[in-house]
């Protein structure tokens, strides 16, 4: 009865998502949401996966509001040529990759296309989908965090035998930038809550008293469905394969060989069982690349199906790259992972460094909780059982694949909140967890959590599609800049605007303005320059295609006003007066390499400011100016 009852419940939640206006508040949709909502919606009314024309024209209804009354097309959409698997054979002998090739019979794409994304949460979210459209997809994902608060209360309330565990457990969760991400309908809290209902299933049977008769999820049979998860998890994103480690080095270690081999080959079959639905259903195992020459592509503006005669092909509106920026700096042409050897080293130590303090990305603002434990883990090492030490390799290991693996991009690039990529490891982290943990623990998580990230939750959607403006105020503004992957930050959706604006003089350069306090590049009569806020400090960030000998910097003010300039740990100060203007000369130093460049991060202290006069006039600047900053930049190639 009581398992009817709460399906019943779940059922009336997902209707309950007719009532939530989820593409007003959102601001329509962002990152791959695109593609995840026509698949879940595919899903949910077609019964199928195929990209066709009814899936775009149901997407164009389903973002049709007063501000765009013809709907909005799937920017950003990841689509693919799909293949009917017709046999097999095997390969010429001493062939390397495989000992079969399938025998494939192409699909036209006049009939239908392929996603080119994983279909698990889409699948998953399907049902709330059909019975709640987007606001369903949302309530799977605010009940999906749900599950995962209550795991994470029931298993800390056990290990630690108190309440104060029971509400760290809830405070591990909401305290980080986990809810925010229920307002994004993609992946990420399906991911977070599959390796969370995997580990809590996995070890909660070893903090609670062996039971006579014990339900399923706290026998055996429960490293059977976790090994299950995590194999989902995997097909969904498969850098999680390595949290499966654990499992089976617990096992090993108490010598259940049988065991662990069963867990492998569960986990194995699992992750299998969905290679092999994507590979029966699109003609490819994996979902993200193509046998075929034009690739997966993902398109903006124009699509395949629209009533215009768009073909499936590479073109101006489709691209065989996953984004169409312009060339980094001048011309980006390092790809992810490949860094010169003698750079790979202080790469990766900058990269840790900001992994974990990084303003943007950091597990200090966005992971608070998590970072708490391990330092407990530390402090308490006498507590500590075999299954943390196991899981803090995996997490380890992990960390080191982001870092050593996407150099570039470990943050989950798209500029998201927090780290993208580490979010749905964190839960991990949970069960490092020292048995003598009480309420100076839960207090010192909750008010570091949310120091950092409680405005965040307070407006998820605000947070979840303006990823920027959290890290523009303090206390995140107070950490440094993740100057390696500056492509990869929120500030860099504000492009035109705030990100990589062009600086043509006698070298080439990119401007990063990392606040509001710093206007445009503008005009000072025949003066060509930057206008700081007034009172303010501005943080911008420098990126060159090489190294600068010298930086110079003509400042002066329409007040008299002191202004300082600071690179590194060096800083000059200057007491300006009303339009006199002075020079500051800087020896740079050799800056952060940031895929393929190098970015120096310049901050600009105007201690005055003004209106100008014309503020009152009909379409006057309304602006409150500082200082005019008038850069000069030079290199070994343009010395002077």
């Amino acid at each position: 009865m009581k398992y009817a009852a709460a399906a019943l419940l779940v059922v009336l939640l997902g209707l309950s998502g007719r009532l939530i206006d989820f593409s007003r508040l959102a601001g329509g949709f962002k990152g791959d949401e695109a593609t995840y909502v026509l698949m879940a919606f595919s899903f949910a009314d077609d019964f199928d996966m195929k990209y066709q024309g009814r899936d775009l024209a149901r997407f164009y209804n389903t973002y049709r509001d007063a501000n765009h009354p013809n709907g909005l097309g799937p920017d950003g959409i990841f689509i693919k040529k799909g293949s009917r698997i017709t046999g097999v054979r095997w390969a010429q002998p001493f062939r390397v990759t495989a000992p079969f090739e399938w025998i494939r019979e192409e699909v036209p794409t006049t009939l239908s296309i392929e996603y080119g994304k994983s279909f698990a949460y889409p699948l998953a979210a399907a049902p709330f989908a059909k019975l709640g459209g987007l606001g369903g997809m949302f309530v799977f994902n605010v009940l999906l965090l749900a599950a995962c608060a209550w795991c994470a209360a029931t298993f800390c309330r056990a290990r630690t035998g108190s309440r104060a565990g029971a509400v760290f457990g809830a405070v591990f969760v909401v305290a980080s930038v986990a809810p925010v991400w229920t307002a994004w309908l993609t992946p990420e809290i399906f991911n977070f809550s599959l390796v969370f209902f995997a580990y809590f299933l996995w070890l909660y049977k070893e903090v609670t008293p062996a039971a006579p008769r014990p339900v399923w999820w706290q026998g055996r049979t429960s490293d059977i469905v976790a090994a299950t998860l995590i194999g989902i998890v995997t097909f969904s994103k498969p850098t999680h394969a390595l949290m499966i480690a654990p499992l089976g080095l617990l096992a090993l270690s108490r010598r259940q060989l049988k065991r662990a081999v069963v867990i492998g080959a569960v986990f194995v079959g699992s992750a299998g069982a969905f290679y092999g639905a994507n590979l029966w259903a699109t003609g490819e195992w994996n979902y993200q690349g193509s046998v075929y020459e034009d690739g997966r592509l993902s398109c903006y503006g124009d699509f395949p199906f629209d009533g215009k005669g768009t073909q499936f092909a590479a073109s101006q509106q489709c691209s065989s790259k996953a984004t169409n920026e312009s060339n980094s700096v001048e011309e980006e042409v390092v790809h992810l992972g490949i860094v010169p050897t003698n750079a790979m080293f202080p790469l990766f130590m900058r990269n840790a460094y900001y992994f974990v303090v990084g303003r943007d990305a950091g597990l200090l603002p966005f992971f608070f909780p998590g970072l708490l434990l391990v330092a407990l883990f530390f402090l308490r090492f006498w507590e500590s059982k075999s299954w943390q030490w196991f899981t803090l390799l995996a997490v380890g290991g992990e960390i080191w694949a982001f870092l050593a693996l996407a150099p570039w991009t470990w943050n989950g690039d798209g500029g998201p909140p927090g780290n993208r990529y580490f979010l749905s490891i964190y839960p991990a982290m949970l069960f490092l967890l020292p048995a003598s943990a009480r309420w100076m623990s839960t207090v010192a998580s909750a008010a570091g959590g949310f120091i950092f990230t409680g405005a965040m939750t307070l407006h998820p959607f605000v947070s979840a599609k303006e990823t920027w403006w959290a890290v523009e105020r303090a206390p995140l503004k107070l950490l440094p800049v993740e100057k390696t992957i500056m492509n990869a930050l929120p500030v860099r959706l504000l492009d035109n605007d705030r990100a990589r604006i062009s600086w043509y003089r006698e070298t080439y350069a990119q401007f990063y303005y990392m606040d509001r306090n710093v206007y445009g590049v503008d005009a000072n009569g025949e003066r060509k320059g930057l206008w700081t806020r007034g009172e303010s400090t501005a943080d911008v960030i420098v990126r060159a295609d090489r190294p600068m000998t010298r930086m110079v910097f003509v400042v002066s003010s329409e007040v008299d006003t002191a202004f300082a300039v600071e690179i590194a740990s060096d800083r000059h100060t200057v007491n300006l007066k009303r339009g006199v203007p002075q020079t500051i000369e800087f020896d740079p130093g050799p800056g952060v390499s940031s895929k393929g460049s190098v970015v120096y991060e310049v901050k600009w202290i105007t201690a005055g400011g003004f209106y100008p006069p014309n503020r009152n006039a009909p379409g006057g600047d309304q602006r409150f100016l500082g200082v005019f900053v008038e850069p000069y930049f030079y290199d070994s190639e343009h010395p002077r």
